[in-house]
């Protein structure tokens, strides 16, 4: 009997501990998600170069994985257009990204 007692109070226990921390946790989230939008609202070009950091890794990254690719030429049937085809599109189009975040720095 007592063992028994025991045994259901240790998985009381148990399980109100994984409970508390679980609670933990999303309230450590919560916190980091506030205190990221206050930082941005704080320090908007702080928040606006990170967003220009990640943009131009993302892009970095990309241009990377399409050099890597061996490159086909365009065909009519695949839809790429004669001057360069979607790899190139794909380039221009980070470029223009990048472009109109810098411009709005200032």
């Amino acid at each position: 009997m007592k063992r028994e007692a025991l045994a259901a109070l240790k998985e009381e226990l148990s399980l109100r501990i994984r409970e508390v921390v679980e609670e933990q946790r999303a309230e450590r989230e919560q916190l980091r998600e506030t205190l990221s939008a206050e930082r941005e609202v704080l320090e908007p070009d702080t928040a606006l170069a990170g967003e220009l950091v990640r943009l131009i890794q993302t892009g970095v990254r990309r241009i990377h994985d399409q050099m890597e690719r061996p490159v086909v030429a365009p065909t009519a049937a695949r839809g790429c257009a004669a001057g360069g085809g979607a790899a190139g599109s794909s380039v221009q189009d980070y470029l223009r990204d990048v472009r109109s975040a810098l411009s709005g720095l200032g």
